[in-house]
């Protein structure tokens, strides 16, 4: 509580009160003194006369001579009494400055000295008590200015100040805003100017206050203002006890932190929310997994979910119509989990989850089912079909501590893997072997970088043939090698994905077209024409410069343009068909032939075959090496031969290993065959002698 602003002028009130009672007192005596000095002067006169009275028969004639001197005497005596009642009269009327001569120590002389001596006292007095009063109404004007800004600050301020007496069971609360007079309430009206949510708060912030004494207690709940709006208070309150009074209360007030409170609210769920989605962040989701490990029974799942490959979909469709899907995905899986678990957004299209308990996997196959179910009514977004599969990746939390980092990082790897083997259908779940693979796959993406540069790369060529009778074959595969002194050999099938993920796939790319035409470059000037086909990654075909670069090259090793044949992969170009469309439909118009390699191990329908300007059909060597195996595979591939002869296109098939293969093949006219019971892929210095000897 601010101090009593009227406790200096009561003082000063008290102290004029004192010294008014002094000098009434003085008064008081003056006049006593007066009636004394008037009995004195009555018995004086008396004895006079009798004196006179006495000895007027013997002194008449004397007293006759002696009367003017005499009067003249008494006059004298008698003056400094004339001059005290004059005096008197005028401390009567309030003036303290008449002095009285003293002329004789005597009786008159000692009662003028005295009347002097309480003259100047009173007149002290009186200049002091002038002086206060000037200070008290200097006070008086001062307290009112006060008072007045006082109640201008009190109205213009969220402040309000209140004061609690356990006595009188009372909150007494101070004016603010338009409320000129301060209130009186009962504790029970105070809480209830609280929102209800928080009325047991108050309740409970008064009881311990009360348990201890000058000691500072705070609490922030929702107070009611006078405007009726429910605002965000801090309440601040220090316990008293007053050993005079023996009185118990709490001093404190309530500031308004409303703005300041919805702002922390804010910057809270946005340290733990994606603001897009309002869903968990990372954040979030490892704060929860150490909590549950710090429990006596670890006991959860993690399982990191999402839409498989949704950066190359983002790049493909566009920002736009792949963040509708995302968050109309998010939905999907609050849906599916809201009960069991808590979800985060781990970044875009992936999710984490944190299961808790775990789940049997009956259960889980259950809910997998459900949401890609429900994903699957998400793909179209206007006329645009967006096709997408959901990966999943988990691992399971024991005993066994870890940092919770590591182990949502664990669950991600499995979910990399899931994406990687396309499976969809169920959850990869973590093991040490993936994490082995995963430091090689960093490691394959350090050495990637610099195999160009280091001469890693080189290509080989394979021979497609017409069959067993041509000895002169004039068509090649050019195949990608990788060859590292730490890692070894390295699979296109490994390295080409990364390649893709960490945009290199374009200097790769033209690493291939530019060696493959320096190869048909020395073949024709060793007098051989022949026709080498290069694979194209999708990311390619997305690029604007590829056809160009494409042609600018041929050009420069004076290569013809059907001596270049470009092949795409149906699995990948099945899903960007939209996209790549418009490159492949230049490339067909240029001149170049294309090929559709692993066709039937994707998902592209006869539909979107008849769109893409295609010449051949390339069928996957899992489909060959089914042959002798699954009578079915037999009729499939036939069929596939057939429809592409009546598309007006040609096949070849790969993976041609043995002489069953390429009867059965045979049989079902197939064009063109390639695989290591013809040839093996050929070294680039070793082509042109392997084409002398044809």
């Amino acid at each position: 509580m601010y101090p009593d602003p009227f406790h200096k002028l009561r003082c000063l009130e008290l102290e004029q009160k004192h010294s008014l009672n002094d000098l009434g007192k003085t008064q008081k005596n003056l006049m006593l003194f007066q009636k004394t000095f008037e009995s004195y002067l009555s018995d004086y006169n008396q004895e006079a006369s009798n004196l006179l009275f006495n000895i007027l028969p013997v002194m008449f004639v004397l007293m006759f001579l002696v009367l003017l001197i005499g009067m003249q005497y008494i006059k004298k005596w008698l003056s400094p009494l004339s001059q005290l009642m004059v005096a008197m009269e005028k401390v009567q009327n309030g003036d303290y400055g008449m002095r009285i001569k003293t002329v004789h120590l005597d009786e008159i002389g000692q009662l003028t000295e005295g009347y002097n001596e309480m003259a100047r006292e009173l007149e002290q007095t009186y200049g002091f008590l002038i002086s206060k009063q000037e200070d008290m109404e200097a006070l008086q004007r001062e307290l009112f200015y006060e008072k007045e800004h006082y109640k201008l600050v009190l109205m213009a301020t969220d402040e309000i100040f209140w004061e609690y007496k356990e006595a009188q069971h009372q909150v007494i609360v101070s004016p603010s805003g338009d409320q000129l007079e301060e209130e009186v309430l009962t504790v029970e009206s105070f809480i209830q100017k609280f929102s209800p949510e928080d009325q047991q708060e108050i309740s409970t912030f008064f009881n311990h206050a009360l348990m201890f004494d000058n000691q500072v207690h705070r609490s922030v709940a929702r107070y009611i203002n006078s405007e009726g709006k429910i605002r965000w208070h801090q309440m601040i309150g220090v316990s008293y006890y007053s050993a005079d009074t023996d009185e118990i209360g709490i001093a404190g007030s309530l500031h308004d932190v409303h703005n300041e409170h919805l702002q922390r609210e804010r910057i809270e769920f946005y340290a733990f929310h994606d603001g897009e989605t309002g869903l968990y962040n990372t954040e979030y989701l490892i704060e929860q997994i150490n909590g549950v490990q710090n429990e006596n029974e670890v006991s959860a799942q993690i399982i990191v979910l999402g839409i498989s490959q949704f950066d190359r979909l983002t790049k493909v469709y566009g920002d736009n119509v792949m963040s509708i899907i995302g968050f109309e995905f998010s939905a999907i899986l609050q849906e599916s989990f809201s009960q069991i678990s808590q979800i985060a957004l781990l970044k875009n299209g992936q999710f984490g989850i944190l299961i808790q308990p775990p789940q049997r996997e009956k259960r889980l196959d259950a809910m997998m089912y459900h949401i890609n179910e429900r994903a699957s009514q998400i793909t179209q977004y206007g006329n645009l079909e967006v096709p997408f599969k959901i990966a999943y990746g988990g691992v399971l939390l024991n005993e066994k501590k870890e940092e919770s980092a590591s182990l949502l990082n664990k669950a991600m790897i499995a979910f990399e893997f899931a994406e990687e083997q396309r499976q969809y259908d169920s959850i990869y779940w973590f093991s040490e072997e993936m994490d082995q693979e995963k430091q090689r796959n960093v490691l394959i993406e350090q050495k990637l970088r610099k195999a160009i540069a280091n001469n890693d790369f080189r290509l080989v060529y394979q021979p497609q043939v017409w069959g067993p009778e041509d000895g002169h074959p004039k068509r090649f595969e050019a195949l990608l090698r990788w060859y590292d002194p730490e890692l070894g050999f390295v699979r296109p099938d490994i390295f080409i994905p990364t390649a893709e993920a960490i945009e290199f796939i374009g200097d790769i790319g033209r690493f291939v077209i530019e060696n493959a035409c320096q190869m048909i470059q020395r073949a024709k000037l060793a007098g051989h024409r022949i026709q080498v086909a290069v694979n194209a990654s999708f990311k390619e075909l997305l690029q604007a410069d590829y056809v160009p670069y494409l042609m600018a090259c041929c050009k420069e090793y004076g290569v013809d343009i059907d001596q270049i044949h470009v092949e795409i992969t149906e699995s990948a170009i099945a899903e960007y068909i939209d996209s790549v469309e418009e490159n492949l439909n230049a490339l067909k118009q240029a001149g170049f032939e294309i090929h559709m390699d692993d066709f039937g191990t994707g998902y592209s329908s006869l539909n979107q075959l008849g769109r893409l300007p295609v010449s051949v059909l390339k069928i996957d060597k899992s489909f060959v090496w089914a042959l002798t195996e699954e009578e079915g595979m037999k009729y499939l591939t036939e069929l596939i031969i057939s429809v592409a002869h009546k598309m007006g296109m040609y096949v070849i098939a790969e993976g041609i290993e043995t002489q069953t293969h390429y009867e059965l093949l045979n049989d079902m006219q197939c064009d063109l065959y390639q695989g290591y019971y013809f040839s093996k892929p050929i070294e680039a210095e070793d082509l042109v002698d392997y084409l002398n000897k044809g």
